[in-house]
Formats: structure tokens, sequence, C-alpha cells
């Protein structure tokens, strides 16, 4: 099993035990009826799925440059305090191609949350059609 598909099926199982978790207490915080814990069930995958959209667009932004700056005046304000900042002392570019060489790809995560979403969106439509 290759490394992508062993994190997408992590991602996704993470994905679907945390839209249980919400379905199960938005569920039992209901009256009880069965449409309730099928609003329930199609609310937590979709608050799941949204989640996971929201991380893989931040890491897919992340990696496209648009944070570098801040990243960097945060990890650099960090390194004053340390006691040999001037040793590790790394330019902006430095930094960038560091970064670069050590980003993360965001396809497994959105991914993920599009199957939450798939999943969400069959399941509001069993509960439009009962």
């Amino acid at each position: 099993m290759s490394d992508s598909l062993r994190q997408f099926l992590v991602k996704t199982g993470v994905g679907l035990g945390l839209g249980l978790v919400i379905s199960l207490v938005m569920g039992f915080a209901g009256d009880g009826e069965r449409m309730t814990w099928l609003r329930a069930f199609c609310d937590g995958y979709f608050l799941s799925a949204s989640i996971f959209l929201a991380w893989g667009g931040l890491v897919f932004t992340y990696n496209g440059g648009a944070m570098d700056g801040l990243g960097f005046t945060f990890k650099t304000f960090a390194g004053l305090f340390k006691q040999d900042y001037e040793e590790q002392r790394v330019t902006f570019r430095e930094y960038r191609e560091n970064r670069e060489k050590n980003a993360k790809s965001p396809r497994e995560t959105l991914l993920a949350g599009a199957v939450l979403l798939a999943v969400a969106v069959l399941l509001l439509m069993i509960y439009d059609h009962l």
C-alpha cells in the first residue's frame, strides 16, 4: 500500500469518526425521532467535511507562499530568545527553500474532505426523500 493511499484512508477514517461523534452528540441532544437522527448524521458529516476541506485549503495556500513572510517573522522572533540564535540564523531565501523542500501535499486531505462531503450529500438526499 502506498504512503499516499494510507494517508488518504487514515484521514478519511478520522473524518468519518469525527462525523460520527458530532452526529451522536447532536442526535442525543434532539428529541430522539428517526428524522432528527438522520438530520444529525447529515449535519455531522457536513461539518466534518467542512473542517477537512478548510484544512486542506489552508495547507494549499501555505504551500503556495501566501504566508511565507508571516511564518518567517514568527520563526525569527521566536529564535531571538534562543541562546544559539546567531549560529542558527537563516535568511528569508533559505527559509523558503527549506519550507518548499519539506512541504506536504494537501491532496489527501482535500480528497478525504470531498469523500465526506459526498457522504453528507448522500445523507441529505435520503433525509429529503423520507
